[in-house]
């Protein structure tokens, strides 16, 4: 186990630089082999309003079709140079979320005061993107809500579930019965099942996010947008996916409502 103690912890803005040097070799990496991204949610937001960071913001996300997501992992599992390596939760079992991390090896971070994995250091969030149903979407949408929910059962440890509600018991129960690699591997295929035959209509495998869709074109319809002091892709059609996204995005919201992720981030 680590000790934080005797880490070096990283500022705020050396926190900034390192995800920008990250998220920089990233584009590199999809440049070099005809990998199709986006900045997206609050860094393609950031990238518009601020051409970088939101002042309070912390990490950056990014969008890709499923087979760039899988292209994107095969690169990184294969890559010779293991600074950044690629997190998902079908290879580790502390990691619950079903979207990857690029993960920086030389830094150490805790979220809110926790490690959502042995490998946790400073990420971008790497958000797969498929298609939805040609129907029954409400039928799609309640067979990926409640394997979601099994999922997120694993957040927690065993000995933490004591619950008192009789459905969170019961989840719970139904969940450990199944086990994590069963419940990320059905919810993994509720998620890939339309790719070949589905509409032209994605979204983020993050269930919050089931009703925001993009039409799958916009991923071929990319621009370099400034980010900091780089470029990054971002969609030409920003404006409606933001205002799709946040509304209004250009205005400011109230500063209660600008939150960090909570990130304590150290040198290795």
């Amino acid at each position: 186990m680590t000790d934080e103690k005797q880490l070096k912890k990283m500022t705020f803005q050396e926190q900034r630089q390192c995800l920008v040097d990250m998220v920089e070799y990233i584009d590199q990496v999809c440049q070099k082999n005809d990998i199709k991204y986006s900045m997206m949610f609050g860094t393609l937001l950031g990238a518009v309003r601020h051409q970088g960071f939101i002042p309070w913001d912390d990490d950056i996300d990014l969008a890709v079709l499923r087979d760039d997501y899988n292209k994107m992992k095969k690169i990184f599992n294969e890559s010779k140079d293991k600074r950044y390596i690629f997190l998902d939760n079908l290879v580790d079992q502390k990691y619950v979320s079903p979207w990857a991390k690029i993960i920086d090896t030389k830094t150490y971070i805790l979220e809110n005061g926790q490690r959502q994995s042995d490998n946790y250091g400073m990420f971008i969030d790497i958000f797969p993107y498929d298609k939805h149903p040609k129907s029954l979407n409400f039928i799609d949408y309640l067979e990926k809500k409640i394997t979601y929910m099994l999922l997120n059962n694993f957040r927690q440890p065993k000995s933490k579930q004591n619950n008192r509600n009789l459905l969170k018991i019961i989840r719970n129960q139904f969940a450990n019965f199944l086990g994590k690699n069963r419940v990320v591997k059905i919810y993994d295929y509720l998620n890939c099942r339309n790719n070949k035959n589905g509409s032209n209509l994605v979204a983020s495998v993050n269930v919050k996010d089931y009703n925001k869709t993009l039409e799958i074109d916009e991923f071929s319809n990319l621009i370099r947008m400034k980010f900091e002091t780089i470029e990054l892709n971002g969609f030409k059609n920003y404006d409606k996916i933001l205002t799709d996204y946040f509304g209004d995005y250009m205005t400011l919201p109230p500063e209660n409502e600008r939150v960090t992720h909570g990130i304590d981030a150290y040198w290795k």
